[in-house]
Order: C-alpha cells, then sequence, then structure tokens
C-alpha cells in the first residue's frame, strides 16, 4: 500500500513519469521476493499508462518500460499488453530495446512496423534488430498452428533479401543472425515454394558469411547453432573455416557445438580440427587475461569421452600459460614506487649483504674519576647575559633576542660575535641588549 501511495501521491507528492516506471521496473522485478500483489502490480501499471501515452519518453524508460513488459506479461497480459500499446507509436525509431520482449508484442510492434511501410530502406544495423525481432516468430506462429506463419515468412525473406544486398556492409554478428533466422523460419515451414526460397537464403546467408570466418566471435559462434533444424550444413561450413579463426574463445564455443552435434563424421572433424587450432592459438598467447577467457570457456560446455583426456591436458596446459604469465607480469600497483622508498630498500639490502665486521678489542674501563674529569671538560662554556629576554644560543653560537607581547614569545633578531674573544662576545651582548630595549619601547 505504501508502495502505491508513493506513485499516486496520495501522500501529498506525487512523483513525476520518469520515477513512476523506474518503480514499476523495480516491483515488476522483485514482486515475488518482497510480496507486491497483483491488484498494486494492476494499480502501478495503470498509472504508468495514463502518463506514458501523455509524455514522450526517452531511450532509458523506454527500455525499462520494455523490461517491464517482459517480466510482467505473463502475471497481467492484459494490462501489460495497454502499456505496451501507450508507448507502442515511440518504439517505431526505437525498437533495439523490444527485442527481449515476449513473442506476443514483438508481433504487434512488426505488424504496426510491416503496414507503415518503415521496413524499407534500412541499414545493416537496423536490419539486424529487426532480424531479431522475428526470428522465432514463424516457428511459434507453426506451433501454435496460426495463418500468420507465412506471412511471417515473407517479411523474414524481405528482411534477408535487404540484408544480403548490403552484405559487404553487414557485419559479422549480423550474418549470423541472418542465418539463425533463416534457417529457423526454413525448419517451421510446411509450404514447398516457401521453404524452397528459404534454402536458397541459408546458402547465400553462408556464402556471405564466407570471409567473416577469421574475425567470428564466440557470441556469432553461439547465434549460428541456435537453429533448431538441421545444423550440419554450419557445422561443414565451420570445418572448413576453423584453421583460420583467430579468437580463441571461438575456437572453444566451435569445440562445444561439435560435442552438441549428433554422432557422424562431421562431429568427430569438427571437434578434431578445433582442438588442433586450440593448440596452435594457446601456443602463441601470453597474456593473462586472454588466457583466463581461453580456460574459463574450457570449462563450458558439454565434453565428449573420446577426446576428454586430450582437452584436460589443453586445459591444463593452459593454466601453466596463465601461471608463467601473471609472474612475468610487472605489477601495475608497483610500477612507478617513490624514488625515497627505493633508495631506503637500497640502503637496507646493501647492510645486509655487506660482510660482518671484526669487533675491536676490549679496553680497561675507565675510572669514575677520569670520566669525571672528562665530562667537565667536554662540556661547554654557555656565557650568560644577565638582561630579561637575551639568551645565548649554542646552535648559532651568539645571542638571541625574545620578547613576550599578548601571551606569544616574539623574536627581536641573532647577534653573533664576531670573533671568539671575551671583547667580541660582549659587544655582541650590548648591541643584542640594544635590540631587547628597542622593542620595549616600541610595545609597551
Amino acid at each position: 500500500m505504501a508502495l502505491q501511495a508513493s506513485v499516486e501521491g496520495s501522500d501529498g507528492k506525487a512523483l513525476p513519469t520518469a520515477q513512476r516506471v523506474e518503480l514499476l521496473g523495480a516491483a515488476a522485478e522483485l514482486h515475488a521476493a518482497i510480496g507486491v500483489p497483483s491488484v498494486t502490480l494492476a494499480a502501478l501499471l495503470g498509472m504508468c499508462i495514463s502518463s506514458s501515452g501523455q509524455e514522450a519518453a526517452s531511450t532509458p524508460q523506454l527500455a525499462s518500460i520494455c523490461r517491464t513488459c517482459r517480466l510482467l506479461h505473463f502475471v497481467l497480459p492484459e494490462e501489460t499488453q495497454k502499456l505496451f500499446q501507450a508507448v507502442l507509436p515511440q518504439l517505431d525509431d526505437k525498437a533495439s530495446v523490444a527485442r527481449q520482449l515476449p513473442a506476443s508484442l514483438r508481433r504487434i510492434l512488426l505488424d504496426r512496423l510491416h503496414t507503415s511501410s518503415k521496413l524499407q530502406g534500412l541499414g545493416t544495423d537496423d536490419i539486424e534488430v529487426h532480424l531479431q525481432l522475428v526470428h522465432d516468430l514463424p516457428l511459434q506462429a507453426a506451433c501454435l498452428s496460426d495463418d500468420a506463419c507465412k506471412s511471417l515468412a515473407e517479411l523474414t525473406e524481405d528482411l534477408l533479401e535487404q540484408l544480403l544486398k548490403q552484405s559487404h556492409e553487414a557485419s559479422t554478428s549480423a550474418l549470423a543472425s541472418a542465418y539463425m533466422v533463416a534457417s529457423t523460419a526454413k525448419h517451421s515451414l510446411s509450404v514447398e515454394q516457401a521453404a524452397h526460397n528459404l534454402d536458397d537464403l541459408v546458402r547465400r546467408t553462408l556464402d556471405s558469411l564466407e570471409p567473416h570466418w577469421p574475425r567470428v566471435r564466440s557470441l556469432d559462434v553461439q547465434t549460428l547453432f541456435r537453429s533448431p533444424g538441421d545444423a550440419s550444413e554450419v557445422a561443414a561450413r565451420a570445418l572448413q573455416n576453423v584453421g583460420t579463426v583467430q579468437d580463441a574463445a571461438a575456437v572453444a564455443s566451435l569445440l562445444q557445438a561439435a560435442y552438441a552435434l549428433p554422432a557422424g563424421s562431421v562431429r568427430e572433424q569438427l571437434a578434431e580440427a578445433s582442438l588442433a587450432r586450440l593448440k596452435d592459438l594457446a601456443a602463441g598467447m601470453t597474456d593473462a587475461k586472454e588466457l583466463g577467457v581461453l580456460e574459463a570457456s574450457l570449462r563450458k560446455g558439454p565434453c565428449a569421452l573420446d577426446s576428454q583426456q586430450e582437452q584436460l591436458a589443453l586445459r591444463s596446459g593452459v593454466r601453466d600459460q596463465i601461471f608463467r604469465a601473471v609472474l612475468q607480469k610487472p605489477p601495475t600497483w608497483n610500477s612507478r614506487p617513490a624514488r625515497g622508498f627505493i633508495r631506503h630498500v637500497e640502503q637496507c639490502l646493501e647492510k645486509a649483504r655487506r660482510p660482518p665486521e671484526a669487533l675491536p678489542e676490549a679496553v680497561p674501563a675507565p675510572s669514575q674519576a677520569a670520566l669525571d674529569s672528562q665530562s667537565e671538560l667536554s662540556l661547554p662554556q654557555v656565557p650568560s647575559s644577565g638582561a630579561d629576554g637575551v639568551l645565548w644560543h649554542n646552535g648559532l653560537e651568539g645571542w638571541e633576542v625574545k620578547i613576550e607581547i599578548g601571551g606569544r614569545q616574539m623574536l627581536g633578531g641573532y647577534f653573533k660575535p664576531k670573533g671568539t674573544s671575551e671583547e667580541a662576545v660582549h659587544a655582541a651582548l650590548e648591541e643584542a641588549i640594544q635590540c631587547r630595549k628597542a622593542l620595549e619601547r616600541q610595545h609597551y
């Protein structure tokens, strides 16, 4: 109730729209843990619906609203759909924030984009976003026996054709997403003509990906093998190009993908080629961070029994390389230490390495009378001025003049004799006394 009162403003402090959206997102994520009832969530959704339809939301706010819709879609489907409909016009140019939405909400967004003819003239980055929006919709429609399966497949074909026309500008991730979408749509269709067209698109997508294999990343490999259909074709292409892949983590992902394939010649050959490529790449790696990423990649995923020992040996070798790389790496916290500290360490080391000196021969202890006479001779004779505020300074070997003003000592000056004779000392004392009297006349 307190959460709902804060949003409604019944406590006298109405929240702005941005804070309402943030508060609703937090409640959507933690509603099960903190016990927020569905009635309160519905009330919060209703207030965000009214405010979202009146004000234009920024990109972070739209991302927060889409995340809230993803979390509450299965709890409050009707209210969530109304909130999504309220911000739908603002998503025309910001569709990238809606990639993680549930399939039904992505269908609504794609229907709007398709009817508004905004899918023409898109760049490669925008096409990649739309492919991520549509990637599983034909398969879902086929599972639900929905008549929209064929239209969604046609939309997929349009997007793939646009991307392939700009394949020279497309990134590796965009082409990997294109193959995943094409193979998923092909698997979901039973119409012969549509399947034939998608067969051609799958082949053309793999052909466009051919020069990108040296720059492929681990995430791209995972995207390529996400298709629910037959992965033998992409596995065969990976077998042909695994020797050119430069990223060790991507080769480790290919090894995991090979172990997940059905038993057959492609699986064994891809696993063997991936292991050989990993050994070559690991032998030339010296950076501890890159080696750590490779070791973590080797610990993920399944492991084939026939190559388990070989993979364990590779992982052990990578750990040894990490240990040597860490030892050889200079410590960042002490790259430029203080020069005084280094000088102190050098002096301590020099003193510790110095051979011990021979102890001097023992001499008889002097008598007490000799010590007393020596101390009397060594003690300097301190002259006395006989005047207040004029004292002899042993360090400077001269007269020091001080005067107290308002409870604080004020220094008048120092008067050093011009010789060691008694006349020189007395002359300096006279100057000091005159300075003291001048200070008294000035301040008293």
